[in-house]
């Protein structure tokens, strides 16, 4: 039998949104990902986020703290401004 490799995927700040998993955070928690993308930057591929990342111990799963950014990377002034410029 002949299993095909997963084609490797890269995500990027403007593939917040696509990624489904992200979906279980709050919305609060989503938009400063977003705020804080817009400053630092982000880069995970798929195999990460479909393996190596355990969806129900978020966000306190090692793995998603080392790859996803955090409202908290940023003071907390600054994200508000970055979030309301992409309103």
């Amino acid at each position: 039998m002949n299993i095909e490799p997963k084609k490797l995927r890269y995500y990027g700040a403007k593939d917040i949104d696509l990624l489904p998993q992200l979906k279980k955070l709050s919305e609060g928690v989503h938009k400063g990902m977003k705020g804080v993308a817009k400053v630092l930057p982000f880069r995970v591929n798929n195999y990460v986020v479909e393996e190596l990342i355990d969806w129900d111990a978020i966000p306190d799963d090692p793995i998603f703290r080392l790859t996803f950014l955090h409202p908290k990377m940023l003071p907390a002034e600054d994200i508000h401004r970055m979030v309301q410029l992409e309103e």
